[in-house]
């Protein structure tokens, strides 16, 4: 049985305190809704994101979590940007910048709406997905429709109106399952194991034969774990480790479960985004050939978990609890181990994952505690 945190609202109040003079001693400031970043990663995108002025910009899944913090980005240069999105948000993020931003609401799995969104576009970055929950159960018709139909829908109204946008897709890791060999690379044997995993290599298994049969210039990224600010609070949340981060943020006992020692790696955003960016503009990787993007760095999930507890101790006065619980029920997929091996992106683009785990965790902490600040405001 898990015990259950009862000194959460006497912690937080204790916390607060110490929250505002932390942040009253820092130059921290909050533009859009999130932290500036002038970290290595940061400067990198910056660069990158030249290369995108004046170009028609199509993302889908734009209100998610990837989808808004590739918007925040490419909102920095004069572009146009085309929103697609599942339906009408009652409130868009506020971006302060100098592109042109048109939204789109349609069903990704759905011809006209690609009919509609295409022309004219230079870049697709399709990150609309439908994403699997612990606890949830699986939806193989919701998740064939969004994760692989959508794909041919896109592909197939590119060859039939010879449109030739570059194609940058959002796919997963846990496509190799429960691999035996570290890291994992392009070479590594694929064993889906989730309604996700085989419809993400489905989709895949479309943009290569596309791109070997018609031209197309397509890539499928295979992302780790990522996580780090969005502009949007309750957005970022949905993201594991940000959650966790959230938690300890907020004094509240953090939970390990029986996977406790299994490895994982982590991707801070912007070197994710830096990826999407960079595979958009170098044809030696549009080939339709998957590649996988990570920080190269494996950490048992114990570790991570404690080291947040240690950084919100640091940054609050205050070590949030680490409970188990050993008797939540896991999928087999949430026993894997996985390390990234991007060597063969990294030579095709001179992308490198630059953001340490410790600075993206104290960046995303800084994130939600300057949350809780201004809800006490």
């Amino acid at each position: 049985m898990v015990r259950r945190d009862l000194g959460v609202e006497a912690l937080f109040q204790r916390t607060f305190e110490n929250l505002k003079i932390m942040m009253s001693r820092c130059n921290h400031q909050v533009i859009s809704g999130t932290p500036p970043n002038h970290s290595s990663s940061g400067k990198q995108l910056a660069v990158i994101l030249r290369h995108y002025r004046d170009k028609t910009i199509l993302v889908s899944g734009a209100t998610g979590y990837l989808g808004s913090a590739l918007v925040q980005a490419l909102n920095s240069v004069c572009c146009r940007l085309v929103l697609l999105v599942r339906r009408a948000p009652s409130q868009l993020p506020t971006y302060d910048g100098p592109s042109e931003c048109t939204v789109v609401v349609g069903d990704v799995s759905h011809r006209k709406t690609w009919e509609k969104s295409l022309p004219g576009v230079d870049y697709v970055f399709h990150l609309a997905a439908h994403e699997h929950k612990r606890g949830v159960a699986h939806n193989p018709s919701l998740d064939l429709k969004v994760n692989t139909l959508s794909v041919i829908q896109l592909l197939e109204v590119c060859r039939q109106k010879g449109l030739g946008p570059k194609i940058i897709f959002a796919s997963g890791t846990n496509i190799t399952g429960l691999t035996s060999t570290l890291p994992v690379d392009e070479t590594t044997f694929d064993d889906p194991l989730i309604p996700f995993a085989i419809n993400k290599l489905t989709a895949e298994k479309y943009l290569q034969y596309y791109s070997k049969e018609f031209h197309l210039q397509t890539v499928p990224l295979r992302l780790a774990n990522v996580y780090g600010p969005a502009p949007d609070h309750e957005i970022a949340k949905r993201v594991v480790l940000n959650r966790i981060i959230t938690a300890a943020s907020r004094g509240e006992s953090l939970t390990l479960f029986k996977n406790r020692n299994c490895i994982r790696d982590y991707a801070y955003i912007d070197d994710v985004l830096a990826a999407f960016l960079l595979a958009g503009i170098n044809e030696k990787v549009l080939t339709g050939q998957h590649h996988v993007i990570g920080s190269g760095v494996g950490w048992p999930i114990k570790d991570v978990v404690n080291l947040i507890a240690d950084r919100a101790a640091k940054r609050t006065g205050c070590r949030p609890s680490v409970e188990l619980n050993f008797e939540e029920p896991l999928e087999l997929i949430e026993w894997r181990d996985f390390v990234a091996d991007s060597s063969t992106f990294m030579t095709a683009t001179g992308w490198s994952h630059k953001t340490s785990l410790i600075e993206g965790i104290d960046h995303t902490m800084d994130f939600f505690l300057n949350e809780l600040v201004e809800a006490q405001n």
